[in-house]
Order: C-alpha cells, then structure tokens, then sequence
C-alpha cells in the first residue's frame, strides 16, 4: 500500500496537484486497489491508515502518523471490534507504530553516507549523484528493516515460535524488489491498453524481477540460523522487550532534548 502510495504521490506532484486535494486521487485509487487485490484484511488496514493519514491537510491539519494510526484502529474496531482479539491486527498496528519511532533512529546516523560535501565547489558527476541515490535508498531500507525486526521479533517468537535473524538481510533485497514489481505492474496496467507492446514489455519486467526475487528468498533459505524454530517464550518476555526498546528510545530522545538545549544556552 505504501509503494502504491509513494507512485501516485510522484505523479501527483508532476502535474502540481495540491496537497490537500491529494485525498480525492489518493483515497478512490487505493480503495479500488484494495478490492482488486482480493481486499484482504491487512491491506484494508493499511488503506484506512493511508486515506485517514492524507486526509489531514484537507483538514487544515499536519497530517501525523500516530494520529492517523490510531484514528484507523478506532475505525477498524467500531466497524468490527472482534478486530481486537485478531492476530493480524495487532501484529500489523504493533509493527507499523514500531516503524514510525525506531525508524528514525536507525535513519538518521546512516544519512552522512549519501549526503555530498556542502564544502565541495565542483559539481558532481552525474555517477556520482546516482550512487549517492542507490545509497539513500539502500540506507533507507536497511533502516526500515532494522525498526520492523526489532518491533516484530517478539511477537514472532512468541506466536509462532520462530526467530528470524535472516529477515534484517531479506527486508533489504524484498523491499526494493517489491517496489520495481508494483510499479511494473501499474505501468502495465495503465499503459497496457493504449500501447499494448509497452504494457507487454512492462508485464515481462515484472515477471522477470518476480523470478529473480523468488531465486534470491530460495537462496537465503539455504543459508543455516536465518530462521530458528523456538519454544514460544512467556508473555512477560514480551512486554519486556517492548519497555526496554521504550527506555532506550526513551534515553535517546532526552539526551537529544539535552544537546538542543546547550546548543541554544551557547547561542
């Protein structure tokens, strides 16, 4: 849902379409999307997060990820509150509130990796302004795969008794994948009935990331300790990692608040 997103975002910004009216392309498109792919529980989740969080600007309101994770949970659970107690749910809400904290923790150290030298006179060669962006992208997903294992492993472990050090490693290559299939796939599908030879050759692209993809999973399961079955732990194992993540976030957040506060008394 999130890479459907970001392409109708980049296509919305090259016609200039404004912020707050983002909701009205946005909303329709993934809804529809949702019911072509089967409208399987989590992507209906993931829709309603989507919709909800894009609707703030029409609001007059700085659309923010916490608010708009927890507006879709009071959605999800007054239309059906059984919701609750369902795996999925909690899985998925825990994992992605998990995303929105850490990820910026793990982000933020790896951005001097991509950024160039505001001392530099020279402009950079074009080679050099791409690998810049193949880094920021793979800094970014290695980020992103570190705060989602970090906020799944021990609902993982405990429910269905697998840790899966493997997954910090095949986030990285699946998430840049993913996204080439789904544009692929869109390409294909919007281009396919006006100019059917370029909706083919989209179509074969998607298949041939598809097959390279499945070749690469196959590969890492042969690669002993990526995934090690367990006992499920006892649930107070559980919250305790999830207060030690909290305390740690916790010390970070003071030690910046700390520095900004020094830097401002030294001003």
């Amino acid at each position: 849902m999130g890479i459907v997103s970001v392409i109708i975002i980049f296509f919305l910004k090259a016609l200039k379409v404004s912020r707050p009216r983002w909701v009205f392309v946005i909303g329709p498109l993934l809804i529809f999307y949702v019911f072509v792919t089967g409208a399987r529980p989590s992507a209906v989740r993931a829709c309603v997060m989507a919709v909800i969080y894009f609707a703030g600007p029409l609001c007059k309101r700085k659309a923010d990820p916490f608010s708009s994770l927890a507006a879709a949970a009071l959605v999800i659970l007054a239309w059906d509150p059984r919701q609750l107690f369902d795996i999925g749910f909690v899985y998925s809400f825990i994992v992605v509130a998990g995303i929105i904290v850490l990820y910026p923790v793990f982000e933020r150290p790896l951005r001097p990796l991509w950024q160039p030298d505001v001392l530099r006179l020279q402009p950079e060669r074009r080679v050099v302004r791409l690998a810049r962006g193949v880094g920021r992208m793979l800094a970014q997903c290695a980020a992103l795969s570190c705060a989602a294992w970090l906020t799944s492993t021990p609902l993982t472990v405990y429910l269905f008794g697998r840790f899966v050090p493997g997954a910090l490693l095949s986030n990285i290559l699946v998430v840049p994948m993913a996204f080439l299939i789904v544009v692929s796939g869109c390409l294909s599908l919007s281009l396919g009935p006006c100019l059917p030879v370029l909706g083919e050759i989209f179509n074969h692209a998607a298949v041939t990331v598809i097959a390279l993809l499945v070749k690469c999973m196959g590969a890492l399961r042969q690669i002993p300790l990526l995934c090690i079955d367990l006992v499920p732990p006892p649930l107070w194992t559980v919250w305790a990692w999830y207060a030690l993540l909290a305390l740690i976030l916790l010390n970070r957040l003071t030690y910046a608040m700390v520095g900004e506060k020094r830097s401002g008394d030294y001003e």
